[in-house]
């Protein structure tokens, strides 16, 4: 599989800087998997002031350029697993905590825009708000968010997230739900 900056979805000056054409990538192995991270898109992406503060729109408007550049050719096509964003970005002027709300957000988002895997990333490898993200409740909806962040439940998700039963420091695997 292959690991790519989301930023090259869509830029050719991104694709040209990071040498990752993702097109080409995804022909050439089983897995790819964008890194897609609300906090690493630069101020105005998707006409928002601040991507990592609207985490529903600016995964679902990165999966959506994943879309359209895997559709224009017609060779063989890796499976699209998003990286997703599990960590608060304060040093990005005008974020948002992150929390299982957002976590949810991101995760309907991929699912809304056509796609079935995602992987979260947090580097601190604290994942005490992926539980709550995961379970079958609603999410709070973000005030800056308009769309739904009910659980998605026409697929269920085999991907094996990091999870902490009590606290964010003492994270264990298990299967999402």
């Amino acid at each position: 599989g292959g690991d790519l900056f989301g930023t090259v979805l869509g830029s050719p000056t991104d694709r040209k800087s990071t040498g990752q054409d993702y097109v080409k990538i995804a022909s050439m192995t089983d897995n790819i998997c964008p890194m897609v991270y609300p906090s690493h898109y630069a101020s105005r992406t998707f006409g928002l002031d601040v991507p990592d503060a609207h985490p529903y729109t600016t995964i679902l408007k990165a999966m959506q350029l994943s879309q359209d550049e895997l559709a224009k050719d017609s060779l063989p096509k890796a499976r699209v697993r998003a990286w997703l964003q599990c960590f608060s970005a304060p040093w990005v002027p005008g974020h948002i905590n992150y929390g299982s709300a957002q976590v949810k957000q991101q995760i309907q988002a991929v699912y809304d825009a056509g796609y079935d895997e995602w992987i979260l990333w947090n580097a601190s490898n604290r994942y005490g708000q992926v539980k709550a993200a995961l379970s079958k409740s609603k999410a709070p909806a973000e005030s800056s968010e308009k769309k739904d962040t009910t659980t998605n439940t026409k697929a269920k998700d085999t991907t094996a997230v990091p999870a902490s039963n009590t606290s964010d420091d003492k994270p264990s695997t298990v299967p999402a739900t």
